[in-house]
């Protein structure tokens, strides 16, 4: 044993590492940091507690306050003949209802609880509120100013009491307007995820709305297929029989319309000062009194929002009734998501009777909405009349209490009541009237397919001149501003759907005005902002046809009917139709933006760049959304109204112009927002055949921009425009769109013009007027590639265009002048009403002049960098492809402008440069390819041409050598130096062309076209295919032909749409009878 060597065991056993200092403080932090989350975690269990024990006690307390209530008012509430004390109603009936269901009222802070006017559901009293609503009701309807609520106005001792318990009716009244009748509220969880359901919270993580209607006590969910309803909470948690499916029961929707009707009558009694039966009529104190009640919830959307929900609900099934499953979220996108048909919701599952009190309660808030504005107009006599409006004696009635049918509201999140407005704040009645007509026009007007709920009173309310003044002064502010990031007391307004309290439903019954940011003293439109290009396009539809009013309907002969529209009286006021396309073109602008067609201008705030960054691209949901609102601009596609704006505008020159720049912005802006589709080609017939703005927007065009109204057939010379010699760039940005229309409209009317309209009746214009037409367009398109003014000039005018709009003024001219141009000249060319150099005299002028010289061979080389046409043209420039350039846009835009010698030698060096490009004209001895050899039968030449060069390819371009086969089946000697290939081309075609080969066939008068059952002989579309490559190859190797084709055919061939008078050489029948039907 080595005693020399240490030992390594102790008498302990193995020997332990002891640990570091830095491990000992980690230890020791550890220890201290659990024992500090103990200590957390045991106050916030405390804290926990303590909330609990005061939501418990609040609950209790509001159904002790509920059930004292009932107990002392059911009976009197029951008993039409009872009338309380004014006194009494103040400090004794109201106070309990108001605190108890106050907390139904905290969607923002709880100082601003008021405002909102949140949806109060079905389990919170909904008999109790409808008995202080009787009582409130009978005490205004007294003519005893002791016992009228609203008398304590004159008493400086209540007149703080009855603001405040007004504020707070009129936002319970909202609530119970935007409930819908299966007790299930929109909420602002579920507005915030698009209308969807939210998820059930899981077991034990929250309670439930049933557990606190239970009193605070956990209660297990409901069975699979066998939901609690909220008659079963209100009933204390007890189970009871389901209502039918996706419905409430008849009594439960009989009670809710009730207290809807209640809650309407109440909203218009407190609004108008003219139903409060203690004081006369007009009487200063009560208008004072109603005056400083509308300013204190006019900068609110409490009412337009109960409006909005009321002419569009939602489906209560997609609904959840927990808002606390989901807290709510911002609204992602500008623009809500698609609604479903209210008429296939509500009206339609709905008895007569309860659609006629649905309708009365539409009209009562309609009434109360539009208050401010009626106040306004001291002369104003838009009120609602009738005993059926004015009496309580209904709501009364209705009123009838249960024993055990009053239960207590136990949702939480209550907040205690606050005072919202202080004394002696009142507001300036144009302040007041502004605000309320820019809420009534966000969230009413932008409500889809309005006019199809509207009531008639309703509609007669929101058409009075001043109303309606009111309402498109607002929008076009709104729009105008393009969502002004700055409100008028200086702060900073959200970004749409950013603020807190926002809820966009599936039916955009969103809350659009951040509170917070309201300056309740003036006016703040600035924090008042459409949703993007659907409120927008649904604003201008909705106008529409508020002025139009509604199709009538006419039998015909038979069962037919026949829909027209009468003439408006609205746009026969004056200054309406003027405001009208006003605010129809700012809206219509702002849409533009919202969609992100074009980079946002300078003046365009952040908020709008947002937005229409967000809505590009747009989704599937959104273009549907928007589809669907272009189908209620029909009003602007009938002729009559179009005429009645022409009419209501004033002078013709000045109406015109309007109307014109109006109806250019809405052609452009259709395909942007909603895409192609049917509006835009009935828009353009009703302006080119329902009224007669051609001829006014010509006459229009000739005044104003120095152009030919008319032109004399025996002129040579003359044809220069001095105003056009800068082609489109030299247009005024404003002038522009007008042409453009013109241009657009006539073209449409032309195809459709037989030759005894065009030249012996001449009903459109005259000869003399088509030649100026012919002269002013000819020039506008030559000198668009070829313009003779400075660059400066041309330079200064694009600039100036560029900042008037973000849809390009020049567009719609670019594209359809030339369209236009080609229509005249092919009249022209039936008949001729024009001289020959009014086509040819531009490119002559410019020939005789040296820098702009015909070159085909520079021609041929500016056509192979790419053809440009007019639009592109405008970017490019002149100088972009030169003269050479210019020609060739020329060539594809409108070759009748350049001589045909010229033409012909452009085609012909077009051929020559693709035989040198290819080598298909060099012997292959000089590296060309090798001829091309066949053989045909003189029995079957079409045949066997078809089966001997159908797979030939490019290889027809080269040297073919044919070989005939006679009728003996013999081969035909000779050698082709061509003379055979050209006699196989003639005959090719000769026996294409023959209408008994089956290929073609012929109209009367011997002019050929295809046959629609070629396709039923064998290799039919092959050999017309094969008889196109002969015809090519013809004009390839210059061989002159002379087929017989029709003119509808070579229309088509040439991407033209055939012109009306030449659908009588395909069907004379037919066109016969259209000429009829069209006379």
């Amino acid at each position: 044993m080595n005693f020399d060597k240490p030992s390594s065991k102790t008498l302990r056993g193995k020997a332990t590492k002891e640990a570091t200092r830095e491990e000992l403080l980690a230890k020791v932090t550890a220890d201290r940091a659990s024992r500090e989350a103990i200590r957390r975690q045991l106050k916030a269990a405390v804290a926990i507690q303590r909330i609990y024990r005061g939501w418990r006690a609040r609950c209790l307390v509001r159904r002790n306050c509920i059930h004292s209530w009932l107990n002392q008012y059911s009976a009197t509430a029951a008993d039409v003949s009872c009338h309380l004390p004014a006194v009494e109603v103040t400090a004794s009936v109201l106070p309990p209802i108001l605190q108890a269901l106050s907390q139904h009222l905290s969607l923002d802070s709880p100082s601003r609880e008021w405002q909102t006017g949140a949806a109060l559901k079905a389990t919170s009293g909904a008999l109790a509120l409808r008995g202080a609503m009787a009582l409130v009701l009978r005490s205004i309807a007294s003519p005893k100013q002791e016992l009228n609520v609203c008398g304590l106005w004159l008493n400086h001792d209540y007149r703080l009491q009855w603001h405040r318990q007004s504020c707070k009716l009129v936002a319970f009244c909202c609530s119970v307007l935007r409930t819908h009748p299966s007790g299930s509220p929109t909420t602002a969880g579920s507005r915030a995820n698009g209308g969807k359901a939210t998820s059930t919270p899981a077991k034990g993580n929250r309670t439930t709305a049933a557990s606190q209607a239970n009193g605070g006590k956990a209660t297990s969910p409901p069975a699979k297929g066998n939901p609690t309803t909220a008659a079963s909470q209100a009933n204390g948690g007890k189970a009871t029989s389901p209502p039918a499916k996706g419905s409430p029961s008849q009594s439960e929707g009989q009670a809710h319309q009730l207290l809807q009707t209640a809650a309407a009558r109440l909203l218009m009694v407190l609004t108008d000062s003219s139903l409060w039966k203690c004081f006369q009529p007009g009487a200063p104190g009560a208008v004072q009194a109603c005056a400083q009640l509308l300013a204190a919830t006019s900068p609110s959307p409490v009412i337009p929002l109960a409006l909005r929900c009321l002419v569009v609900p939602t489906d209560p099934s997609s609904i959840s009734t927990d808002p606390s499953s989901n807290p709510p979220q911002a609204h992602q996108g500008p623009m809500p998501a698609r609604v479903q048909d209210p008429l296939s919701s509500n009206a339609q599952t709905q008895s007569p009777e309860q659609q006629e009190k649905r309708a009365l309660i539409i009209q009562m808030t309609t009434h109360a909405a539009l208050r401010p504005l009626i106040a306004h107009v001291p002369d104003s006599k838009a009120s609602i009349s009738g005993s059926h409006v004015c009496s309580v004696a209904s709501t009364e009635s209705g009123f009838q209490l249960e024993s055990g049918a009053f239960q207590l509201c136990r949702d939480s999140g209550g907040f205690d009541s606050g005072d919202a407005v202080q004394e002696g704040a009142t507001s300036d009645a144009q302040a007041t009237a502004s605000i309320a007509a820019a809420h009534v026009a966000c969230h009413v007007l932008t409500a889809p397919q309005l006019l199809r709920q509207l009531p008639a009173a309703s509609r007669k309310l929101l058409t009075q001149q001043s109303t309606l003044m009111s309402l498109m002064s607002a929008l076009q502010q709104m729009s105008a501003s393009n969502g002004s990031s700055k409100t008028p007391n200086g702060k900073a307004a959200p970004v749409k759907g950013s603020f807190r309290g926002s809820s966009p439903a599936s039916s955009g019954n969103s809350c659009k005005v951040s509170l917070s940011e309201t300056n309740l003293m003036g006016t703040c439109l600035g924090g008042i902002r459409l949703d993007g290009a659907l409120d927008a396009v649904i604003a201008v539809g909705n106008l529409a046809g508020l002025l139009a009013g509604e199709l009538v309907t006419k039998a015909a002969q038979g069962s037919k009917t026949l829909q027209y529209l009468r003439k408006s009286q609205l746009l026969a006021l004056p200054g309406v139709a003027e405001h009208f396309l006003e605010t129809a073109t700012s809206l219509l602008m702002f849409a533009v933006t919202c969609q992100g067609s074009s980079p946002p201008s300078a003046g365009t705030s952040a908020a709008v760049i947002v937005t229409s960054q967000g809505s590009s691209p747009p989704s599937a949901g959104i273009s549907a959304a928007l589809i669907e609102a272009r189908e209620g601009l029909w009003p602007l596609s009938e002729g009559t109204f179009i005429k009645q704006l022409l009419e209501s505008c004033g002078s013709s020159d000045t109406a015109v112009a309007a109307v014109a720049s109006f109806y250019h912005l809405l052609l452009e802006a259709l395909p942007v927002l909603a895409g192609a589709g049917e509006q835009g080609s009935s828009t353009v017939s009703a302006l080119a055949f329902g009224c007669r703005i051609l001829q006014q927007l010509w006459r229009w065009c000739a005044m104003t921009m120095g152009l030919p109204l008319e032109a004399p057939k025996e002129a040579t010379r003359g044809w220069d425009i001095p105003t056009l010699r800068a082609g489109l760039q030299g247009l005024a940005p404003q002038h522009a769109p007008k042409l453009g229309l013109f241009c657009r409209v006539y073209a449409h009317a032309l195809l459709v013009l037989d030759d005894t309209d065009f030249y012996e009746r001449q009903d459109t214009f005259t000869l003399p007027q088509q030649r100026g037409i012919a002269t002013a367009l000819n020039a506008l398109v030559f000198r668009s590639y070829c313009p003779i003014v400075s660059g400066a000039s041309a330079k200064d005018s694009k600039a100036a265009g560029a900042a008037i709009s973000i849809i390009p003024p020049t567009k719609m001219l670019a594209e359809w002048a030339p369209i236009l141009l080609r229509g005249l000249y092919e009249r022209n060319v039936r008949r001729q009403y024009c001289p020959t150099s009014l086509w040819l005299e531009p490119f002559l002028a410019t020939e005789a002049t040296q820098e702009g010289h015909f070159s085909a061979g520079a021609v041929v080389r500016a056509l192979n960098q790419g053809h440009t046409t007019l639009v592109t043209s405008l970017s490019l420039g002149r100088r972009a492809g030169g003269w050479p350039g210019a020609h060739a846009g020329l060539l594809g835009t409108a070759p009748q402008c350049i001589p045909f010698e010229q033409r012909l030698l452009v085609f012909r060096a077009l051929v020559a440069a693709d035989k040198e490009r290819g080598r298909w004209d060099k012997p292959p001895s000089e590296g060309g390819p090798a001829p091309l050899k066949f053989t045909v039968h003189r029995n079957s030449l079409l045949q066997g041409g078809w089966a001997a060069l159908h797979k030939a390819g490019p290889a027809v371009k080269g040297r073919l050598v044919v070989s005939f086969v006679n009728e003996q089946g013999m081969l035909e000697a000779g050698l082709d130096y061509g003379g055979l290939v050209k006699e196989f081309l003639e005959q090719a075609i000769s026996t294409g062309f023959d209408a008994n080969y089956g290929l073609f066939t012929s109209t009367s008068d011997g002019l050929a076209y295809p046959q629609p059952a070629a396709t039923k002989i064998p290799n039919g579309l092959g050999l017309l295919e094969f008889l196109g490559l002969v015809v090519g190859k013809a004009l390839y190797e210059g061989i002159l032909l002379d087929p017989p084709l029709a003119p509808f055919f070579v229309a088509r061939l040439q991407g033209r749409r055939p012109m009306f008078d030449e659908l009588s050489a395909l069907d004379p029948e037919l066109y016969r009878s259209l000429v009829q039907l069209k006379g």
